[in-house]
Protein backbone atom coordinates (compact mmCIF):
# COMPACT_ATOMS: atom_id res chain seq x y z
CA UNK A 1 0.00 0.00 0.00
CA UNK A 2 1.39 3.39 -1.30
CA UNK A 3 1.27 6.57 1.31
CA UNK A 4 -1.00 8.08 -0.90
CA UNK A 5 -3.33 4.57 -0.45
CA UNK A 6 -3.22 5.51 2.92
CA UNK A 7 -4.60 8.65 3.24
CA UNK A 8 -7.57 7.85 0.88
CA UNK A 9 -8.66 4.49 2.82
CA UNK A 10 -7.72 5.60 6.37
CA UNK A 11 -5.93 8.03 7.47
CA UNK A 12 -7.64 10.77 5.41
CA UNK A 13 -10.47 9.61 7.57
CA UNK A 14 -9.49 10.51 10.60
CA UNK A 15 -6.83 13.22 10.20
CA UNK A 16 -8.62 16.06 11.90
CA UNK A 17 -9.79 14.62 14.56
CA UNK A 18 -6.30 13.33 15.48
CA UNK A 19 -5.41 16.72 15.01
CA UNK A 20 -8.16 18.22 17.42
CA UNK A 21 -9.60 21.91 17.02
CA UNK A 22 -9.09 23.25 14.12
CA UNK A 23 -9.45 26.77 15.03
CA UNK A 24 -7.34 26.58 18.22
CA UNK A 25 -5.13 24.77 16.46
CA UNK A 26 -4.59 27.52 13.60
CA UNK A 27 -4.47 30.34 16.46
CA UNK A 28 -1.30 28.91 17.78
CA UNK A 29 0.08 28.18 13.99
CA UNK A 30 -0.75 31.91 13.12
CA UNK A 31 0.83 32.87 16.49
CA UNK A 32 3.79 30.84 16.27
CA UNK A 33 4.40 32.08 12.47
CA UNK A 34 4.17 35.78 14.15
CA UNK A 35 6.47 35.34 16.76
CA UNK A 36 8.90 34.55 14.27
CA UNK A 37 8.64 37.32 12.27
CA UNK A 38 6.52 35.16 9.45
CA UNK A 39 3.99 37.63 7.72
CA UNK A 40 3.82 39.07 4.31
CA UNK A 41 5.61 42.45 3.75
CA UNK A 42 3.80 43.04 0.30
CA UNK A 43 1.90 39.96 -1.55
CA UNK A 44 3.95 36.95 -1.06
CA UNK A 45 3.32 33.95 -1.80
CA UNK A 46 3.54 31.23 0.89
CA UNK A 47 3.98 27.31 -0.08
CA UNK A 48 2.26 24.68 2.21
CA UNK A 49 3.62 21.87 1.03
CA UNK A 50 1.84 18.72 2.86
CA UNK A 51 -1.22 21.16 3.68
CA UNK A 52 -3.52 18.66 4.87
CA UNK A 53 -6.50 20.39 6.06
CA UNK A 54 -4.75 23.45 5.87
CA UNK A 55 -4.10 24.91 9.83
CA UNK A 56 -1.03 26.25 8.23
CA UNK A 57 -2.32 27.73 5.27
CA UNK A 58 -5.13 29.58 6.63
CA UNK A 59 -2.80 30.77 9.27
CA UNK A 60 -0.47 31.94 6.57
CA UNK A 61 -2.89 33.63 4.37
CA UNK A 62 -4.21 35.67 8.06
CA UNK A 63 -0.83 37.10 8.17
CA UNK A 64 -1.25 38.70 4.63
CA UNK A 65 0.47 35.92 2.18
CA UNK A 66 -1.18 34.33 -0.74
CA UNK A 67 -1.07 30.98 -0.47
CA UNK A 68 -0.46 27.76 -2.32
CA UNK A 69 -1.84 24.52 -0.54
CA UNK A 70 -0.42 21.06 -1.78
CA UNK A 71 -1.72 18.09 -0.85
CA UNK A 72 -2.68 14.57 -2.51
CA UNK A 73 -5.39 13.95 -0.36
CA UNK A 74 -8.57 15.28 -1.99
CA UNK A 75 -10.81 14.50 0.84
CA UNK A 76 -7.98 17.19 3.32
CA UNK A 77 -8.19 19.90 0.58
CA UNK A 78 -12.03 19.97 0.36
CA UNK A 79 -11.85 20.38 4.35
CA UNK A 80 -9.60 23.51 3.57
CA UNK A 81 -11.64 24.21 0.44
CA UNK A 82 -14.84 25.32 2.79
CA UNK A 83 -12.98 26.98 5.95
CA UNK A 84 -10.63 29.05 3.34
CA UNK A 85 -13.40 31.84 2.93
CA UNK A 86 -12.34 34.71 1.37
CA UNK A 87 -8.82 34.62 2.09
CA UNK A 88 -6.43 34.30 -1.35
CA UNK A 89 -5.41 30.48 -1.24
CA UNK A 90 -5.12 27.69 -3.67
CA UNK A 91 -5.22 24.55 -3.06
CA UNK A 92 -3.52 21.86 -5.52
CA UNK A 93 -4.09 18.19 -5.26
CA UNK A 94 -0.42 16.84 -6.46
CA UNK A 95 2.21 14.49 -5.15
CA UNK A 96 4.48 17.35 -3.37
CA UNK A 97 7.33 16.12 -5.74
CA UNK A 98 5.32 15.90 -8.97
CA UNK A 99 4.40 19.48 -7.44
CA UNK A 100 7.70 20.82 -7.15
CA UNK A 101 8.95 19.08 -10.90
Amino acid sequence: MTVKEHYENHLGNFYSWMIGDFDVNEEVMREFFASHGIASQSDETALDLGCGNGIQSIALAKLGFKVVSVDFNRKLLNELESRKKHYEIEPAESDIIDFLN
